[in-house]
């Protein structure tokens, strides 16, 4: 994650030049062979990351559905540099609006203190896959992504039964 705030920091000529050449490896990778093994995976549900950020589109992915979801900051895969910008309030012109979806989550005082919550919101050119599957295909997934070169692979979270008036993402 991080590609929107990198291309936004480049514009202004504030980002690194390694940090812009990770991010374009980044975004030249498929996520062809991910997706399968993914499938291969029980995979129950998956989406691409892109303009609306992870938030957005996991939002999507949990609309009308009993389910809610957990996300752990800390767990989040972030390119080189995109901290760092979004700390300096480095956005891209789409993360106000992707940031609308704060409305349906639960995010704790920690969590809004973290500047990676904005993570959530940075709309991803060429973004990798969010998946979910049964925690019990979770370590085969795992080393079959690691494997592959898929060395950013991270469980970022985890989905349980939505309780009534509770939040669509909470986020630790």
């Amino acid at each position: 994650l991080g590609t929107g705030t990198l291309l936004a920091a480049d514009m202004r000529h504030k980002a690194r030049g390694n940090w812009i050449e990770a991010a374009l490896e980044s975004m030249l990778v498929s996520n062809r062979d991910a997706a399968d093994i993914l499938v291969n995976c029980n995979a129950t549900a998956c989406t691409d990351v892109t303009g609306f950020g992870l938030a957005g589109h996991l939002a999507e992915m949990l609309a009308d559905g009993d389910v809610a979801a957990t996300i752990q900051l800390d767990a989040l895969p972030v390119m080189a540099g995109a901290a760092d910008c979004l700390r300096k309030k480095i956005f891209s012109s789409l993360h106000a609006d992707n940031s609308r979806i704060r409305d349906v989550m639960q995010l704790p005082v920690d969590a809004v203190k973290n500047p990676l919550v904005e993570m959530l919101f940075d709309p991803q050119t060429a973004g990798g896959l969010l998946a979910c599957m049964p925690s019990s295909e979770t370590s085969r997934c795992m080393r079959e992504l690691e494997s592959k070169g898929y060395s950013d692979a991270r469980i970022i979270g985890n989905v349980t039964e939505k309780t009534d008036n509770g939040p669509v993402i909470s986020v630790a």
